[in-house]
């Protein structure tokens, strides 16, 4: 009785391993013992079809249709996809814009850390309490890397003053100008 459970269990198995291989997406008629000696004869009939190609499975005696045509590669490089007008193209410098006013929220975070709120005013008027002139006198000074210009303000990497904008008592949304140096056009980077 175990001898035939065990014949039968590997025929199954044989069955099934045979239906797997002749009902796969990639099988063709091509992979047929006869057609395989043929393919070793022509190298070129070995080819196999496309991938974005659908096998047709015919009978092994009917004639293969004639493959279409496949136009050359073009010899002009494409353009580039132009971003959509709502959206900010990722730059590198536009990332790194992003990780500056990360770390000017640490600024604003160890400064309300140390005083329970947020430094109010113009930009000149923030960096100027960042930087001593609040009521317990500390200095935390611009993110490393980052610095004032001749008035005071903390710029971004082009140049520009960062615009702050005071949302609640411990939350700050800061924006920068981005490359074309304009506040408020699509390329700004805010946190």
């Amino acid at each position: 009785m175990r001898s035939r459970t065990t014949v039968t269990l590997l025929l199954l198995g044989a069955l099934t391993v045979l239906a797997w291989w002749f009902t796969r997406p990639d099988f063709t008629p091509a992979q047929t013992a006869p057609a395989r000696e043929a393919a070793a004869a022509s190298p070129s009939a070995a080819l196999p079809a496309p991938p974005s190609a659908a096998p047709v499975l015919l009978p092994a005696d009917a004639a293969q249709p004639p493959l279409a045509p496949v136009p050359p590669p073009s010899s002009a490089p494409e353009a580039p996809p132009t971003p959509e007008p709502s959206r900010q193209p990722f730059t590198p410098a536009v990332g790194a814009a992003s990780t500056d006013l990360e770390d000017v929220q640490v600024m604003l975070r160890e400064y309300r850390n140390v005083l329970r709120e947020n430094p109010v005013g113009t930009n000149a008027e923030i960096m100027s309490a960042i930087n001593g002139s609040n009521p317990r006198q500390i200095k935390l000074g611009p993110p490393a890397g980052q610095r004032l210009n001749d008035k005071g303000e903390l710029i971004d990497r082009w140049g520009t003053p960062y615009f702050f904008h005071q949302l609640s008592a411990t939350r700050m949304e800061i924006r920068s100008a981005g490359p074309d140096r304009k506040m408020w056009s699509a390329d700004d980077v805010q946190k």
